[in-house]
């Protein structure tokens, strides 16, 4: 029984240690976005001029399920990046250099997959 105490002390102590030495340092905080607030949609679905049928009805089906889940009605429009909620594929984008972000060189890059 003693030698149980003691091994789980040690292991509290343990890992109080590791927290303290490994843990995590202060990020700032991650900027907020506000989908819809009061029934109200605040940006809107968007997706490139040059979009796929197949790009424009997953576009139709996110605003349909944001509608569902915040009970606003999300217009689908085409536009720039900067205006709303962006679908589309890498190519329908290129201002915003996906293919550098999403470039994957090391497969064992736990940081690389979405």
């Amino acid at each position: 029984m003693r030698l149980r105490i003691v091994c789980a002390l040690f292991c509290t102590g343990v890992c109080l240690a590791a927290s303290v030495v490994f843990g995590e340092t202060e990020r700032p905080a991650a900027p907020s976005v506000t989908l819809a607030a009061d029934g109200v949609a605040r940006l809107p679905v968007v997706v490139a001029s040059n979009a796929t049928e197949r790009v424009r009805a997953a576009a139709a089906d996110l605003a349909e399920m944001l509608g569902r889940i915040t009970g606003a009605e999300f217009t689908l429009t085409n536009g720039p990046a900067s205006a709303g909620i962006v679908v589309g594929t890498v190519d329908d984008w290129p201002a915003l250099e996906w293919k550098k972000l999403l470039l994957v060189d090391d497969l064992s890059d736990r940081e690389a997959y979405i």
